[in-house]
């Protein structure tokens, strides 16, 4: 059974994660926010996915969309906050630095989002972060496959 285009994304997104960051978990499609002690840990949440067959004849062009949250904790509010910082530029870099394998074109950087949870929410500092990300990846027009 051929492989959907976009879980091609997200499959390829995580091994890459999983392969620069390797001493990070990575989780995906996880709706539970994991606890302070399975922290650092990032967790890859599908987005949606819009196709333009208006680039180029017979080709599709897929964006597709996802959310890298980062997950991390520290013994004060500022090693918290740190640790949020350098696990992000991690996640940046290992996307920007890479040429993705086909059908996948690029990755592009959209923004992101930083939380500290609120003492009532964790006795020990804590927070997330999550970043937003699109990648291109073309196929043949009417097929949604990764060849």
């Amino acid at each position: 059974m051929p492989t959907p285009i976009r879980e091609a994304v997200l499959v390829a997104v995580a091994s890459r994660l999983a392969a620069i960051i390797a001493d990070v978990p990575i989780e995906r499609a996880q709706r539970a926010e994991p606890a302070v002690e399975a922290m650092p840990c990032l967790i890859i949440q599908a987005g949606d996915m819009i196709a333009d067959e208006e680039q180029s004849p017979g080709e599709c062009f897929w964006r597709i969309e996802f959310t890298v949250q980062g997950y991390a904790a520290g013994a004060s509010d500022l090693a918290c906050e740190q640790a949020l910082s350098l696990l992000h530029t991690r996640v940046v870099s290992a996307l920007q630095a890479w040429d993705p394998p086909a059908p996948l074109v690029q990755f592009t950087t959209l923004d992101a989002s930083f939380e500290s949870f609120g003492v009532g929410e964790s006795a020990q500092p804590a927070g997330v972060f999550a970043a937003r990300f699109h990648a291109q990846a073309v196929t043949l027009s009417g097929n949604p496959y990764a060849p």
